[in-house]
């Protein structure tokens, strides 16, 4: 969105998507470490510009790096809990049954 922000009154019509859509890409976007304050982030001109590596994410590699800077973002907090440390506070590990009460917690 060249010069364009999620924000704009007209971003709905730019995007051809609901108000809520836009919100829920604009997030998505974040956490993926594709936009730092509205603005593509060098990752996203890495592998999504017109001369990027991936620009249609067909790589499985492409999903990978997504998915280690969603983790590792912090910000989709059952993400970074499930794909994360798997210990608890102290130090041991966590079992699988427990993830449903730490998720509860959140």
């Amino acid at each position: 969105m060249s010069n364009r922000f999620f924000t704009d009154a007209d971003a709905v019509v730019y995007l051809g998507v609901g108000k809520n859509m836009v919100t829920s890409i604009r997030y998505w976007l974040k956490v993926f470490n594709l936009t730092q304050n509205d603005q593509p982030t060098e990752l996203a001109h890495l592998l999504l510009a017109n001369e990027g590596c991936d620009c249609f994410l067909e790589d499985n590699v492409s999903l990978w790096i997504l998915h280690y800077h969603l983790v590792k973002s912090n910000i989709a907090s059952i993400y970074n809990l499930t794909f994360g440390a798997n210990t608890n506070s102290n130090g041991s590990a966590i079992a699988t049954g427990q993830y449903a009460g730490l998720v509860a917690g959140h």
